[in-house]
């Protein structure tokens, strides 16, 4: 549900929206927030990850590149899955510097050693190919997180470099899906193959070219139904999907969409917390990774509808599922689920769900506030200071707020120019009634 009322400011100017890309159901495409200042809780959980993604225990920086360098006197967990490590903590701290104005040096040394270990084919560490279905589809899953890592440390640095290093990766990628083993697509790992498709779209969002695109539809249609697959892939591919539908303007994508969301994660699979299991449909152990993406999920889906439904089940991840599985150090990773809630036991996932987590945290700051044509969406209410541009006029946004543990959230809003726009602000679905003020 929201709460829509025209907020009107002195020297009433009215502003025709520029021309925007639209979605499925016409609506105009919307612009997140890009850079914040971000404190209250979701700031303290963004700083221990960042500590934690930055210090030498795990993440030397050997460590984090061996999944491309595959030293041979040098033996890694997991690091046939070559990418995912370095991938993933390339974009996560990436994305994170994005947000908040960060760029430590330690992830522009990691990232210069990343580009050295390129072939000229455009794949990292070994060509697992010709080893076999199952080392090949572990190399996709690593090149798939590799690749958005590339993509986010060119947006966070705009060199050049790192962009053209993304591209002949996604070459690599594109060239093998023809040979992917369909007959396979029953089994459940099968959705490593299709984790590719987020990874497209988001080449696609800084280099829009034909090609991926078309890889992109290729791979939509084979991921599988629902069924006994590993969550993680199976919800990353989902957001692939949304983002493919975004760009597409094509209902089929939403329509499926809709059905996964509603008819099989949200009846069948989320916890009472708001997190998901590992396995699906039904898993005794949960993980990090599947939790951020099912949050990941709902905030596309609002992305693409409007629809604050999604928005509250984004919300009850972020501020429950998510953060029990953040431990005070900064780390994330699985639980083990009974009847009554989680056992003691706790495992951290610092080869995936450690940096995952991050992530989630960063597209849960950025949907705080988000603008489409004439509408401001107040959508989370955190604390945090923002820029954000409304009919073409620049706004500054300031919260105040110690929710969740009160119920008060005060806005400011400062314009360098008058204009007149519509205030979009979700009322939860668990809040009984909202009282709003304007200027009390």
């Amino acid at each position: 549900m929201v709460a829509r009322g025209k907020v009107v400011f002195p020297a009433v100017l009215l502003i025709a929206a520029s021309a925007l890309a639209a979605t499925p159901g016409g609506k105009a495409k919307v612009q997140l927030i890009s850079r914040a200042q971000v404190s209250g809780e979701i700031g303290r959980r963004l700083d221990v990850t960042t500590r934690r993604l930055l210090s030498d225990h795990p993440y030397s920086q050997k460590l984090v590149l061996e999944d491309v360098a595959r030293r041979r006197d040098y033996d890694r967990r997991f690091e046939e899955y070559e990418g995912d490590v370095s991938g993933r903590w390339l974009g996560a701290l990436a994305r994170v510097g994005q947000l908040r104005g960060l760029s430590p040096k330690k992830l522009n040394e990691v990232a210069e050693q990343v580009l050295s270990y390129q072939a000229s084919d455009g794949y990292f560490g070994v060509d697992q190919r010709g080893l076999g279905w199952e080392e090949w589809r572990k190399q996709l899953w690593g090149h798939g997180r590799l690749l958005v890592g590339l993509v986010e440390v060119y947006k966070l640095t705009h060199d050049p470099r790192f962009l053209d290093a993304a591209q002949r990766l996604g070459q690599y990628l594109v060239g093998g899906v023809p040979d992917w083993p369909l007959e396979k697509q029953e089994h459940r790992w099968f959705t490593d193959f299709t984790s590719l498709l987020e990874s497209l779209m988001t080449l696609y969002g800084v280099a829009p070219d034909s090609q991926w695109l078309a890889a992109a539809r290729t791979i939509a249609a084979l991921v599988p139904p629902f069924g006994r697959y590993h969550a993680h892939g199976y919800l990353i591919s989902l957001v692939g999907m949304a983002r493919l539908a975004e760009v597409t303007g094509d209902e089929g994508f939403l329509d499926r969409l809709t059905t996964e969301v509603w008819r099989n994660f949200a009846a069948h699979v989320v916890l009472p917390d708001g997190g998901v299991p590992e396995w699906l449909p039904r898993d005794k152990r949960t993980e990090g990774c599947a939790i951020v993406d099912w949050l990941r999920l709902a905030l596309s889906m609002w992305d693409l509808t409007r629809e604050a439904s999604y928005l509250d089940l984004a919300e009850k991840t972020a501020l429950n599922g998510l953060a029990f599985h953040q431990t005070a150090n900064g780390a994330f990773g699985h639980g083990h689920v009974t009847p009554t809630g989680y056992l003691a036991p706790y495992s951290e996932a610092w080869w995936c769900c450690l940096p995952h987590g991050l992530v989630g945290y960063v597209d849960f700051v950025e949907h705080a506030f988000a603008s489409a044509g004439d509408t401001l969406y107040w959508n989370f209410f955190l604390p945090l200071e923002t820029d954000l541009t409304v009919s073409g006029r620049a706004l500054t946004l300031t919260t105040q707020t110690d929710f969740p543990n009160t119920g008060t959230v005060r806005l400011k809003i400062r314009l360098q120019d008058s204009a007149r726009f519509v205030l979009s602000i979700r009322c939860p679905d668990w809040a009984p009634s909202v009282s709003i003020r304007v200027n009390g």
